[in-house]
């Protein structure tokens, strides 16, 4: 990727799963639409259907990196909101059977399936956070299976597609949550549905994507249009998630062969460096930004605090939730520790200087939370 199509992350800055800034194309591109397209597309005169042709370009720009049409392409305004349409219009059309998850999805998977009425049915993962197949009955009396395409918080793939081939004989759809993973990985075919944020290819915060698999029964919310899901369409936010799309959609697997580099060497430095702690997830089949490990006799929270103040910012906790006090429902399904973790996620445009600096402060910092408590 050419430098100046990569955004220029603050110095210390490894949270990208917090949000990144926008790549500077998408950047550009919000500025114009929120100049031009900011009428209804609904609406039949000129600015109407100006508005109504840069949500239609994005669409068919997001379809196009994605390889689908861009009637399977549907906007909403979070990945959240996809994630609760597409399991509520993949459920319309299957009145019967219970939903099935994996227990690392995120909470808001987790909360929809609860808020469904359905019975749910939670599926174990392996240590590395990967889900168990052999936990998948024979004949599966389910209505949808969620399985994301790989963990945002320890890193690990999951085996979309051994899934689907388990579930094929069915008929059961899968929903497969892609947050953390589109511009970093390539996807896993076999999912009827994926949800995914824009934010996660250096688009904005504030639009999420939904993509339904052609010949698949999905019924989309009432006063759906145009492919938005649900209110008013954002369209400043569509037309820069489609800039970023067509951005990296030549360029992302450099810099994910330089983020995979990167995370190697921390996950070598700390284990070689710092003693009693657990790096989780798989160190190979991973997301290539990411990286979480636990430092025992810490608090999650004054390691990121500590790292904040010498200018390094990392994040700790569930990361599906910004209350760092919270325990990782992810790492107690993994049976790892759920205390004095951090979480890395490389930001497009990271520097090798901020991983240096990182890897040179972080003995001092466990040292330092750790004689806090008298160790």
């Amino acid at each position: 990727m050419s430098p100046t199509a990569l955004p220029h992350p603050p110095e210390g800055y490894l949270d990208a799963l917090g949000g990144s800034p926008l790549l500077p194309s998408a950047a550009r591109a919000l500025a114009a639409a929120a100049e031009t397209a900011w009428a209804d597309p609904a609406r039949l005169h000129h600015l109407g259907r100006t508005a109504g042709l840069v949500l239609d370009a994005s669409r068919e720009s997001i379809a196009s990196w994605l390889g689908v049409r861009p009637a399977q392409v549907h906007l909403a305004s979070s990945v959240q909101a996809a994630l609760h349409f597409g399991l509520d219009g993949l459920l319309a059309s299957r009145p019967q059977g219970a939903i099935a998850l994996s227990a690392v999805e995120s909470l808001s998977l987790l909360e929809a399936a609860d808020a469904s009425g359905r019975d749910v049915e939670i599926l174990p993962v392996d240590p590395q956070g990967r889900l168990l197949l052999d936990a998948v009955p024979a004949e599966p009396d389910w209505a949808v299976a969620c399985l994301q395409a790989a963990n945002a918080e320890v890193g690990t793939v999951q085996p979309v597609a051994e899934l689907a081939a388990l579930l094929s004989g069915s008929g059961t759809p899968i929903l497969m949550d892609a947050t953390g993973c589109l511009g970093r990985m390539s996807l896993q075919p076999g999912a009827s549905a994926l949800a995914g944020s824009a934010r996660d290819w250096g688009g904005p915060a504030g639009l999420g994507i939904l993509v339904i698999g052609e010949a698949v029964a999905w019924t989309p919310p009432r006063g759906s249009q145009r492919g938005w899901l649900g209110g008013f369409p954002n369209i400043p936010a569509a037309a820069a998630a489609g800039i970023a799309a067509e951005t990296l959609a030549a360029e992302w697997r450099a810099e994910a062969v330089r983020a995979h580099a990167a995370i190697a060497r921390i996950r070598d430095s700390i284990a070689a460096g710092i003693p009693e702690v657990e790096i989780v997830g798989d160190p190979v089949d991973r997301l290539p930004h990411v990286l979480t490990f636990s430092a025992l006799y810490c608090s999650g929270e004054a390691l990121v605090s500590e790292l904040d103040r010498r200018g390094i910012s990392v994040a700790s906790g569930s990361a599906c939730s910004s209350d760092t006090e919270r325990p990782s429902h992810v790492l107690a399904a993994m049976g790892a520790l759920t205390g004095g973790n951090v979480r890395i996620s490389l930001p497009f445009g990271f520097t090798d200087d901020t991983v240096d600096r990182f890897l040179r402060e972080i003995p001092e910092v466990v040292a330092s939370v750790r004689a806090d408590v008298g160790l």
